[in-house]
């Protein structure tokens, strides 16, 4: 959901030098049901198709929220994916916290709600291949579709 709304965002304000009210809900929401846009948010399908070409232990799966909230622990699980040496060094560089750009509280919520009902089923798959990993962005979609009821 806040890949999607940040992705709207850049595309239709901030890359046409618009100002955020200037966008209708009917262009945020043509820009959701574009196929190119669905497909960004597929996360389950760019895996199989990865998979497809490389065995999954030559690839990194990151989470946004790991880059925001434990960057740290990100770079050391990083470092020994790649086989290399962990250094403390850039170890404490990135104790520095990245700023989160999108937040779900900025989303109008009638675009959010459309967000929740278009991403749900696949949030819930992405928690079950995660091993609930997901699971925060499955509560997220819960409250706002409660919010619609």
């Amino acid at each position: 959901i806040q890949r999607a709304w940040s992705h709207a965002v850049k595309k239709l304000v901030a890359d046409r030098g618009r100002k955020i009210e200037s966008v209708s809900e009917a262009e945020f929401i043509n820009h959701f049901d574009n196929s190119r846009s669905k497909t960004k948010g597929n996360y389950l399908k760019t895996i199989e198709t990865w998979k497809k070409y490389y065995p999954e232990n030559q690839f990194i799966i990151i989470f946004y929220e790991e880059v925001t909230d434990f960057p740290q622990e990100l770079l050391t699980r990083t470092f020994k994916f790649l086989e290399v040496e962990v250094l403390p060094k850039y170890l404490k560089k990135a104790a520095i916290k990245t700023k989160k750009t999108a937040n779900p509280g900025y989303i109008p919520s009638n675009l959010a709600n459309h967000l929740a009902h278009m991403y749900y089923e696949d949030i819930e798959q992405l928690n079950k291949h995660f091993d609930g990993y997901t699971s925060t962005w499955l509560k997220d979609a819960d409250r706002l579709l409660s919010k619609s009821a």
